[in-house]
């Protein structure tokens, strides 16, 4: 599935003063320094925008600081549009990459990294939790979901074994699996993702040794 890129920049506090002067010399490809007049987040900040250029649309880029070691790209934000695709908004990503960052002259260690393209399903729980939520997925009814009793037994196989693994799966990533790679209904999708959410939520209380809507002192004696 495409996915929108990420771009951290390892360098410590007491050198971004200095980096921010060194991307601000070199700026070029319609990227400007912009003065922010308030900020919503919090923290240490800096924008720079880009103008159209080709397929590149205008946009602000937002450089956030994570920790003391860590700047990382937090948003890129259109001006022209409600929102960018992912095929846009890695565009402006690889852009300032590309034509800034790779072109910074320092005397000081700084890392850059910058994530692909690209996110598999498959990389967020093991292989046999995914043969089972591929076996539901191609065997399912996709438009009653999980409401056949052969259907809803394999869905359940598959939720029980997401999450005894602790997998990283969210229900973003679930729900555009399921919709752009195996064209499940929207609708139906949906009602998929609710029972996921419902199962972690459950398998989390269950972790912490609690009955959903039951104190210690609530419980029914056996």
């Amino acid at each position: 599935m495409k996915t929108f890129r990420e771009l951290q920049i390892a360098v410590d506090e007491a050198n971004t003063e200095k980096f921010i002067t060194a991307m601000d010399a070199v700026l070029a490809n319609g990227w400007t320094r912009k003065e922010a007049t308030e900020d919503p987040v919090g923290g240490w900040h800096v924008y720079y925008v880009c103008e159209a250029r080709g397929e590149r649309p205008k946009a602000l880029l937002a450089i956030y600081r994570k920790d003391d070691r860590l700047l990382y790209v937090s948003n890129i934000v259109p001006s022209e549009t409600s929102e960018l695709t992912h095929d846009q908004y890695n565009m402006v990503l690889m852009d300032f990459h590309d034509n800034i960052l790779r072109k910074l002259e320092i005397d000081f260690p700084v890392t850059i990294l910058a994530s692909g393209d690209q996110r598999r399903i498959e990389d967020l729980m093991s292989s046999d939790t995914f043969k089972l939520l591929r076996s539901f997925s191609g065997l399912a009814n996709k438009s009653t979901g999980s409401a056949h009793p052969m259907d809803r037994d394999r869905w359940y196989a598959f939720l029980i074994a997401v999450n005894r693994e602790n997998s990283t799966l969210n229900t973003h990533d679930l729900m555009r699996w399921l919709t752009e790679v195996e064209k499940w209904p929207e609708r139906t999708a949906h009602d998929l993702v609710i029972e996921f959410e419902f199962a972690k939520g459950l398998f989390e209380a269950m972790g912490r040794n609690e009955t959903p809507g039951l104190s210690s002192e609530g419980r029914h004696p056996r």
